[in-house]
């Protein structure tokens, strides 16, 4: 029985690798040969999370961290993972000063992996990235990617050979068809990273742009601004936004067309789960997208690169053989991301059996 320790620092809002790291664990609470605990450093936590880990029999603890360094939680962090005595710490996004001021450079009876989300100039902070690289070297930490662009992105900034990857996966669902009500569909937290301007600014220039519909769900910092831009534009009537939902997958159904202009990115859950639903995809050349994006399945185009995501947008609306040859291929390539799969190949990296 191997005993894992999964940690994230907030679940309060579902982006990508939030939603990964929840399903993850239900994957990994579901195998026999697992003994799972999930610790989460701040209190805060979506409902669809609290829901999701009390079907499935997690019950997180709580570090009650404060913004900043926190050396209450770090001391309550050390606490439970002390009496947890896990074999594996496994974690995710911004958890590795609370877990280096409870235990210091220390080598500790449990094995230390870290889960990369993202190219190193979007994962961390460079002071992160200075301390987790001394930890990288002295063989104190295994840094995982989530694409072969991702991993080799760390092996050059951590001096290292040792980080090896697993693309992420998503739990697999076979919907029903739906009747399309959207022409274009994109998920994403409204931020600068996620680009939503490039994609209003695209639409806008598509010919006869108001017979389109583009949904945008999520929120963010930016959301209000980005409302105020179609509103200047005159497109209110085609640009809609839903806010944070839950229910994705019935939008993915609605959909058509889904499109990601990121700046930056590893491997974005969401691009899985409209492939999971047949959508075609557009998004930008950047980080681990091109390790799953091809003309197989979509139309890749340079980021900030108007012209070409316009082009893309209208190819896909008007090259009907193309758009159904690309669906029907993203039902069937989807099937290799579940999220059992992922669970798997990383239980392979923490028992040291694990080949690329």
């Amino acid at each position: 029985m191997l005993k894992i320790v999964e940690i994230i620092p907030i679940l309060s809002v579902r982006r990508g690798a939030e939603s990964f790291f929840s399903n993850l664990c239900v994957s990994l609470k579901k195998r026999q040969d697992v003994e799972l605990d999930v610790v989460l450093l701040y209190d805060e936590i979506d409902k669809s999370f609290v829901d999701q880990f009390e079907k499935n029999g997690i019950k997180p603890y709580y570090c009650h961290k404060r913004k900043g360094i926190d050396i209450k939680a770090s001391r309550c962090f050390e606490r439970i993972i002390q009496d947890l005595n896990p074999d594996i710490i496994h974690t995710h996004n911004c958890c590795f000063f609370t877990y280096f001021l409870a235990f210091g450079f220390k080598r500790r009876n449990w094995k230390y992996f870290h889960t990369c989300h993202s190219v190193p100039e979007v994962e961390a902070t460079n002071t992160e990235h200075f301390f987790r690289k001394i930890f990288s070297k002295k063989g104190l930490l295994t840094n995982i990617g989530i694409s072969k662009k991702v991993s080799d992105a760390f092996k050059e900034k951590y001096g290292v050979d040792n980080v090896p990857y697993v693309m992420n996966g998503i739990p697999l669902v076979y919907s029903t068809e739906t009747k399309k009500q959207y022409d274009f569909i994109i998920c994403a937290s409204f931020d600068e990273n996620k680009n939503h301007r490039l994609l209003i600014e695209a639409f806008e220039s598509l010919p006869d742009c108001r017979k389109y519909k583009l949904i945008c769900l999520g929120t963010g910092p930016l959301l209000e601004s980005i409302k105020s831009l179609v509103l200047q534009k005159g497109l209110s009537g085609n640009i809609l936004f839903t806010g944070p939902v839950s229910n994705v997958g019935d939008y993915l159904s609605a959909s058509r067309i889904f499109v990601l202009p990121s700046k930056n990115e590893g491997i974005p859950i969401s691009i899985l789960e409209a492939m999971n639903h047949g959508l075609p995809i557009i998004a930008s050349n950047v980080g681990g997208i091109p390790d799953f994006v091809s003309n197989d399945n979509g139309i890749l185009f340079e980021s900030e690169n108007k012209d070409q995501l316009a082009k893309a947008m209208i190819e896909l609306n008007y090259n009907l053989e193309r758009y159904n040859k690309i669906s029907e291929f993203n039902k069937r390539y989807v099937l290799d991301f579940s999220i059992d799969k992922s669970a798997e190949n990383y239980l392979r990296i923490f028992e040291g059996n694990y080949e690329q």
